[in-house]
């Protein structure tokens, strides 16, 4: 609220607010009403946002200047502190599930069995991988690999190999020759 409690009337030439230090922005033109009879007043709305879950102050600093037709000027100022000191409460509770039990079957976590983790056979990584063609049939029954034969096997001086993964990824296509 800005109020004339003077003995004339006056305009309010500088209203300035300052916000935990940052500022001054002017809110003359907040103001409802200016200039101000006697005895007059006014109000303005300014929103400010402030996050008070940060600790320390929140200090808010209006200063404000009339002038009335005759006579000196005159300043007021006006502050308002209120003290941050958020609390921080945290509760957590950890519950698991076995997704190969039924529906809303719930374990203690301590009671689901470990995934135990395979171990290498090998004494390190492969980094390459040879084969050997012989222009033999595919074997029935392949695991772990598919086999087509396209055209026969190999005849004697070699013939043409296309070698790639599930999902078509092609590693080799090429004439090879035989047993080798």
């Amino acid at each position: 609220l800005v109020d004339n409690g003077g003995t004339d009337s006056m305009s309010v030439i500088a209203l300035d607010r300052v916000v935990d230090g940052k500022g001054p922005a002017s809110l003359l033109g907040l103001l409802e009403t200016n200039p101000l009879s006697l005895g007059e007043n006014t109000r303005l709305v300014d929103v400010v946002y402030h996050d008070f879950c940060l600790s320390g102050d929140f200090t808010y600093v209006l200063d404000g200047e009339g002038d009335p037709p005759d006579g000196p000027g005159c300043q007021d100022q006006e502050q308002y502190v209120q003290a941050n000191d958020p609390e921080c409460s945290i509760s957590l509770n950890l519950t698991c599930f076995d997704q190969s039990a039924p529906a809303g079957v719930n374990r203690a976590c301590e009671d689901i069995p470990r995934i135990e983790i395979p171990q290498c056979e090998c004494s390190q990584c492969a980094k390459q991988v040879y084969f050997r063609y012989t222009g033999a049939a595919c074997p029935s029954g392949t695991v772990g690999y598919d086999c087509t034969d396209v055209g026969g096997p190999l005849a004697a001086e070699g013939g043409e190999i296309y070698v790639s993964a599930s999902g078509g990824v092609q590693f080799f296509s090429g004439t090879v020759a035989f047993d080798s």
